[in-house]
Parts: C-alpha cells; sequence; structure tokens
C-alpha cells in the first residue's frame, strides 16, 4: 500500500483528523493484524514439508501437536483477535495519519536522533566485550536491568532511525544499520524486522513509502529470517564468528530453498507450543496473578514459580498457551484484552494536534510490535511487562500534554513570558 501522505516538513499544514479517514488499515490494527499472520498455518506447513525433526528440546512441543485441537485453540484465539480489533474505540489512526504540526520532524530531529543513539549505545553497552566474540549464546557484559531496556529500546530506536532518515538520510541510515549490526551480533529475531520497523519510521516522519519499498523490506525479512535461528547453533558466538558463518549459509545452493520450511517452524511454532502448553493442568490461576504481578520478581513472586513455566531451559510456556490451559473461552478474553489494551494505548498517544504524539507513537508502535511477537511464544509475564510499560507511556503522554496545555494558558496571561517549544 503506498501511502498518500502529504509532506509538510517545510509547510505548516493542516492534516484531516483520523475520524475524518476512511483506511480500513489503520496503525492501531498493525499489531493486531501482525498476530494474525503469526498465527496462520505455518504449524501445517512445516509438518507437511517432509522434513524430518530433529531430536532436540523442542521436538516434544512438535510431537504434541493435534490439528483438531489446534483449530480450536486457534480459532478462539482469533476470535477474541476479531474482536478486540473492531471494537469501537475513540476513532481508528489511518495510515496517512500526523500531527499538525511539523515539529516533531523538524525542530525535533536532536530528540530523535539522541533516541536512535541511544539505543544503539544501550546496545554496545549489553554487549560489552562480548560483541565481537561470545562464548555462548545470549551472552552479555551488562546487567540484566541494561540488557533489558537495551531489548525494549532497540525497535523504537530503528523506528527514531528512520524518521531522523527523512532529514538526514545518511545519519538515519547509518544509525539504522548500527542498531541492525547489533542485533545481529545476538543472533535476534528483530534482526530480520530492521528494514521494516525503518520504513515505518520513514511513514511516520511524513515521507511517502512507495509498495516497492515495503516489499522489499518484506522480501529482505523472510530471507534474513532463518539466519539468527541457523547462528544459534555455532560453537562460537559474537559479530565475526555471525558473519562468517551468514557468508557461509548464503553461499549454499540450497539456502534459498529453506527459508519457507524455516519461516514456518519459526512462525509456526506458536501453534505447537499452544497446545502443548494448554494441556499442562498444572498452571493454577495464582501462577496467572504472580505473572499479571509488575512488582520485581522476587516480590511477586516470580522466583518461586519460574522454573515451572517452562518446556525447557530455553523454551518458555506462551501466554496464549498458559490461559487455553483453562479453557477456549479463557483464550478469548484473555486475547480480547492484550489486543484492546494496545489499542487504547496508541489511541491515546495519537493526538495530531500535540506536536510530542509522534515521540510518544513511535514507541508505543515498537513495543505493541514486541508484545505480538511475545503473547505467541513467551509467557504472561514477559507479556504483562511490555504492556504495563505501554500504559505508563499513555499516562506520561497524558500528563505531559496537561502540563504544555497549562503551559500555553499562562503564556495567554503573560505574553512577555519566555516561549516554550514542542
Amino acid at each position: 500500500m503506498t501511502s498518500t501522505m502529504p509532506d509538510t516538513r517545510h509547510t505548516r499544514q493542516h492534516t484531516t483528523k483520523p475520524h475524518q479517514q476512511r483506511d480500513w488499515i489503520t496503525l492501531d490494527r498493525v499489531p493486531l493484524a501482525a498476530l494474525l499472520t503469526l498465527s496462520l498455518a505455518g504449524a501445517e506447513i512445516y509438518l507437511n514439508s517432509g522434513l524430518v525433526i530433529p531430536d532436540t528440546p523442542f521436538w516434544p512441543v512438535w510431537a504434541s501437536y493435534d490439528r483438531a485441537t489446534a483449530i480450536t485453540l486457534v480459532t478462539a484465539a482469533l476470535i477474541g483477535l476479531l474482536g478486540a480489533a473492531t471494537i469501537p474505540l475513540k476513532h481508528p489512526i489511518p495510515l496517512t495519519w500526523r500531527t499538525t504540526t511539523h515539529t516533531p520532524t523538524t525542530r525535533s530531529t536532536a530528540l530523535w536522533l539522541t533516541i536512535a543513539a541511544s539505543g544503539v549505545t544501550l546496545g554496545l553497552i549489553a554487549k560489552g566485550q562480548y560483541l565481537l566474540w561470545a562464548p555462548a549464546y545470549l551472552t552479555f557484559e551488562a546487567p540484566p536491568p541494561i540488557i533489558s531496556l537495551a531489548s525494549v529500546i532497540a525497535p523504537v530506536a530503528l523506528i527514531a532511525a528512520g524518521i531522523v532518515s527523512t532529514r538526514h538520510p545518511w545519519t538515519g541510515a547509518l544509525l539504522a544499520i548500527a542498531m541492525a549490526t547489533i542485533l545481529f551480533s545476538g543472533a535476534t529475531r528483530l534482526f530480520a524486522g530492521s528494514a521494516v520497523l525503518f520504513l515505518i519510521g520513514r511513514l511516520l516522519g511524513g515521507i511517502r513509502v512507495h509498495v516497492w519499498a515495503w516489499f522489499l523490506g518484506g522480501t529482505s525479512a523472510a530471507i534474513a529470517l532463518p539466519i539468527p535461528l541457523l547462528l544459534r547453533n555455532q560453537l562460537t558466538h559474537g559479530l565475526i564468528p555471525y558473519t562468517e558463518a551468514t557468508i557461509s549459509h548464503l553461499s549454499e545452493p540450497g539456502y534459498l530453498s529453506t527459508v519457507i520450511s524455516t519461516i514456518a517452524e519459526n512462525v509456526g511454532f506458536t501453534v505447537p507450543l499452544l497446545v502443548h502448553v494448554a494441556a499442562e493442568r498444572g498452571i493454577t490461576i495464582d501462577d496467572i496473578l504472580i505473572e499479571l504481578n509488575p512488582a520485581p520478581a522476587s516480590i511477586a513472586g516470580w522466583d518461586r514459580i519460574v522454573a515451572s513455566m517452562r518446556v525447557h531451559y530455553y523454551i518458555p510456556y506462551s501466554m496464549l498457551g498458559e490461559f487455553a490451559s483453562f479453557g477456549a473461552l479463557a483464550l478469548t478474553v484473555a486475547v480480547f484484552v492484550w489486543g484492546t489494551l494496545l489499542r487504547l494505548c496508541i489511541q491515546l498517544v495519537a493526538d495530531p494536534d500535540c506536536g510530542l504524539s509522534l515521540l510518544f507513537l513511535a514507541a508505543q508502535l515498537g513495543l505493541s510490535l514486541i508484545s505480538v511477537l511475545y503473547i505467541t511464544q513467551y509467557n504472561t509475564r514477559n507479556v504483562n511487562r511490555v504492556v504495563t510499560m505501554m500504559i505508563a507511556l499513555a499516562l506520561a503522554f497524558y500528563l505531559a500534554k496537561a502540563f504544555l496545555a497549562h503551559f500555553r494558558s499562562s503564556e495567554l496571561q503573560h505574553p512577555d513570558a519566555p516561549a516554550l517549544t514542542t
């Protein structure tokens, strides 16, 4: 889809407000549609591909796959998702949305530059001496809070780099490449989506993103997705071993033929994991309440149950499966609440008349995309942590907007006071 967004970088121009638009594809539906894509027939494609599933910790999950159960549970999740996507809220946010002020992409380029550079800096600090060489997968030098913050800000930094590129193309591109390189050094699947997140940033920054750009971004994501999964099996890790291994993999004649099956395996793993965890009868309401508690692990009681909420050391339960263990209706309600909260958090910061809106919207979109991944293959506590941050951002936006409104009111009463620009 080609955006018809006007370029307002040099002129102040009033843009039609969201509720006056007719686009059925909207920003608040993008994360929800992504979950639909993740939940489709990947498992069937992989299981019918004729490949022999290796005897790994993933094998018991695939072995528990049952088509009838899978269809029932996926249908329950899709019903909740459909309800969350169609429930009438404030108003939709068209893909052609932008603020009526030109502040975010002109006078505040330094802010977006700072966000993108902060993402790169945090990523470098998190990896530390293990950036180039590491003895094992997921080896970091920084303490866990820094690692978590670097992980959360990474997609936002890529979006910010895209926004920076609308004014400074080379600077924005270099920041995006640096962020993608750090993600590559950690063999994270987010690396595959770097180009798409960069394009989202350009779209939010007011640039027309043509269909061919989205096609190239999506194609690059499909080709790159198997790479992090293959690199995790290396004997040595880090940027240098991963680069050598990637060149070797890409030069193999049969690499492209494995892309479809690898994507199906990775995306489709959501469904067997859902079926496998749904069959676990040891999950209790108390476990779910502990996961929904945003307090630190030691206070919430998460330390006490974390070992039992996993299929394997590096295969956590999925939120979908945890709620499905209480029945299909519980799964539907959980997905509905999750999807509605995402829409609300995104819509609450989408104010076309506020110059700060684009900053908060970019952050919310980045976090919502992380949440889409987490709900399918990570536990409820991980999902809740991201949603809690989104709620906090929505509250922060409300307070910031109220402060600016109060300050401007004071300006009208005291015109000689120094102006505050946003």
